[in-house]
């Protein structure tokens, strides 16, 4: 294993967990930009193209704080995702749990190859979870064993059987008392 190797696959990982931030963030500062265009508007004359680009403005900057809060926020809670890599390097399984409001979650484990940003969805589930309700463990270079909890409230859980040409085994793992 060389550190060409290495580095690899922490670039792709660290580029896909910050590609969705960096959109958001790219359109805050858009948005941003265009408001103070707007509002600072000083070549027009006192009239009323003056008037109607002081208004376009004004109607931008709601959603230009809204994204600057929702871009702040994302970059701030989102936890980055686990990362399991395959016994050749070759593949990787990425888990991303995101805490939703009032058991509004989702965990979601995505296959791709390790020096490919691309990725196919193994797995799926929105309810109720936590890091550790899904597990994952490499069986070889090409099968991977994802283990999660039956959602007895009727929500999507999906498991396929291949992703990313990685054979995939479902494993229901047996509730926990209370």
């Amino acid at each position: 294993m060389s550190w060409v190797e290495l580095d690899t696959v922490a670039i792709t990982e660290t580029i896909m967990f910050l590609k969705p931030k960096l959109e958001l963030l790219a359109i805050a500062v858009l948005l941003t930009v265009a408001t103070t265009i707007l509002i600072r508007r000083n070549r027009l004359s006192s009239g009323w193209a003056h008037k109607v680009a002081f208004g376009l403005g004004l109607c931008l900057a709601v959603p230009t704080a809204l994204s600057i809060l929702i871009a702040g926020c994302s970059l701030i809670y989102m936890d980055k995702p686990h990362v399991f890599v395959s016994p050749d390097r070759k593949h990787v399984a990425d888990l991303t749990y995101e805490a939703g409001f009032l058991g509004r979650d989702s965990t979601v484990v995505s296959i791709r190859s390790s020096n490919n940003m691309h990725s196919e969805e193994a797995y799926l589930y929105f309810g109720p979870s936590s890091w550790e309700d899904t597990t994952i463990r490499w069986l070889d270079n090409k099968s991977l064993e994802i283990g999660y909890y039956p959602d007895s409230g009727g929500r999507r859980q999906e498991c396929n059987n291949a992703a990313a040409g990685v054979h995939i085994y479902c494993k229901l793992l047996i509730p926990r008392q209370p």
